[in-house]
């Protein structure tokens, strides 16, 4: 007897063009990351003087900085009216990873003795509206307010069940956006290559690193940006970016800071910044790669990190790693302060194999 098998297909009705991305998040991050730096990088309405000189603020130098977040006087953050003045601090991260090299503890006085101004300052740190109301609603600006909505997280927490989710313990809203940029002095000669602006002193700075970190997923995007000239740019794990970038992926070349080629824009990048009326200035700059997950589909970690922002470096050679890479997502995730003096208990880094977040 011979049995018939039918089979049944089933599938989406086609209607004679592509499926729109379901999840652009996560399955196209670098254009993702691409989009949210054009929408950010538009040059503010309303510019600012600094001592006679105007100011050449993009939407994100608008938003609330460090300073206007977390206040020294302990009194409730108000978000700015007008475009905050650029105070530069010195990195903390820059701080915590020379001290690995020395083996030298940080003290909580080492960590909150640093004025919001320092001379050499090259940091700063700024968060849309959304961020900004979410940690000030949540009273997540000051200690005790940490510390109680720790607790209560902790108190409430599950693990996921068939009829519950995981619990988490902050969930920032999808439209948070968060900036850390790194700054160096430049010459007015210099402008053309480099979206510049002035600190609160009215000294001229080009914009050489930048963290985007948004909300848009649960585990939020990471994605970092890096000057074209940056020396260490692919130093180590390379630059990974299918969106925006021909070629996609530029090796590591084995050396340290030897430098990278340019490489070309895409013409969908080029178009994206067109249509943002994002300034020339930022053709300058090039996506080093993304990170959604801990993970990549291989089950592989993935790698992510800035040569400005996460290493010291030196005068001759801004962001020597030497030898060391990170992932974002990991250091984050891991930053912690102990419960004896405040000062950090874990800081991890790898100097293992390497991989590019490729996504």
């Amino acid at each position: 007897m011979k049995t018939r098998i039918v089979v049944l297909v089933v599938g989406l009705a086609w209607s004679g063009s592509a499926l729109a991305d379901p999840d652009p998040d996560l399955n196209a991050p670098a254009m993702r990351a691409w989009t949210f730096f054009a929408q950010i990088n538009s040059i503010a309405a309303k510019q600012s003087t600094v001592k006679g000189q105007k100011t050449n603020d993009a939407l994100w130098e608008t938003w609330a900085d460090d300073p206007a977040t977390f206040p020294s006087d302990c009194k409730t953050p108000v978000w700015p009216g007008a475009a905050p003045s650029k105070k530069l601090r010195r990195s903390l991260l820059q701080l915590l990873v020379e001290a690995e090299r020395s083996n030298k503890k940080l003290t909580a006085h080492d960590i909150s003795a640093r004025p919001f101004i320092e001379v050499g300052g090259t940091e700063e740190v700024r968060r849309n509206k959304a961020s900004f109301d979410f940690i000030v609603k949540n009273g997540l600006w000051y200690v005790e307010g940490i510390e109680r909505s720790a607790g209560a997280a902790i108190a409430g927490y599950h693990y996921p069940t068939a009829g519950a989710p995981e619990s988490p313990a902050v969930a920032f809203p999808v439209d948070a956006i968060e900036v850390k940029a790194n700054w160096k002095p430049i010459t007015a000669a210099d402008k053309p290559n480099y979206h510049w602006n002035l600190d609160s002193q009215g000294n001229l700075f080009g914009l050489v690193a930048m963290h985007l970190i948004t909300k848009s997923i649960p585990m939020w995007t990471w994605a970092t940006f890096e000057h074209v000239d940056n020396p260490a740019r692919c130093d180590h794990i390379g630059c990974y970016d299918p969106f925006g970038a021909a070629p996609a992926y530029t090796a590591t070349n084995g050396q340290i800071c030897k430098g990278y080629a340019a490489g070309a824009l895409t013409p969908a990048l080029v178009e994206l910044l067109k249509k943002h009326k994002v300034p020339a200035e930022f053709q300058h700059y090039r996506l080093k790669g993304t990170q959604t997950s801990f993970i990549d589909q291989n089950g592989f970690p993935t790698l992510l990190a800035n040569s400005v922002t996460e290493c010291g470096g030196t005068t001759s050679c801004p962001g020597d790693c030497s030898n060391i890479t990170s992932s974002c997502m990991t250091c984050h995730a891991l930053a912690r302060a102990d419960a004896q003096n405040g000062v950090r208990s874990d800081f991890v880094f790898s100097s293992g194999p390497t991989s590019p977040a490729k996504y």
